[in-house]
């Protein structure tokens, strides 16, 4: 598997505004290159979390999406495969990481290809403050992503429980205390801790229209 370019973001400051014929012909090599890579991130999730960065929880700690955990991508393809995905996980899994950049990954390559595509992604949790906190991933690691990734498809609103870009991808995070999403069409769903949800029936009943038109559910 190819490995993302340390130097790339130096390399283009570098050539950045520069008259060099050689130079110039790096630049554009290098920006072709990119296009190539946007097709790559696009078509393989995986290739994609090369680029991604999480935060430990605990110590803080920013660490490189662990893409060699197989357990990770035979979850990701048991998704993939089936409508309803049912994990039952302890802590420090990073499943829900994985969930949760799955979402960031549909919504940021959602209507780059003629702009016909729409993903809109949910995340359901037990109160506001897990639930804006799962949208913080995506934040952070969006924030930290290439901004040769980022210039492709900008982020236009990003606050505590909603986050769009510019060409198509939405996701929205609810605090399920007592009512979850309803009639919401969702193209994925993360459904968090659904043991711990005093709601999780009613929001279950709030999701018949994803599952009506054939979105995920995990």
């Amino acid at each position: 598997m190819a490995k993302p370019r340390k130097t790339e973001r130096k390399l283009i400051e570098d050539l950045a505004g520069t008259t060099d014929p050689k130079k110039l012909e790096s630049l554009k090599q290098l920006s072709k290159d990119h296009d190539e890579e946007m097709l790559l991130c696009a078509k393989d999730l995986f290739y994609f979390l090369q680029f991604c960065y999480t935060e430990d929880e605990d110590n803080k700690k920013i660490r490189p999406f662990p893409v060699h955990y197989q357990y990770l991508r035979e979850v990701n393809q048991s998704i993939e495969d089936n409508q309803k995905t049912v994990i039952l996980k302890s802590r420090r899994l990073l499943i829900s990481w994985l969930g949760m950049l799955r979402q960031m990954h549909q919504a940021i390559f959602a209507g780059m290809s003629g702009g016909h595509e729409v993903f809109f992604g949910g995340v359901a949790s037990v109160g506001e403050v897990e639930a804006q906190y799962l949208i913080e991933r995506i934040t952070k690691v969006y924030h930290r992503l290439p901004k040769w990734i980022k210039s492709r498809n900008p982020l236009i609103t990003d606050n505590k429980l909603y986050m769009e870009w510019k060409y198509g991808g939405k996701v929205q995070a609810f605090a399920c205390k007592r009512e979850g999403p309803q009639t919401f069409g969702f193209s994925e769903f993360f459904f968090d801790e659904m043991a711990l949800q005093e709601a999780a029936r009613l929001t279950w009943t709030g999701l018949i229209p994803t599952l009506g038109a054939q979105g995920k559910l995990l």
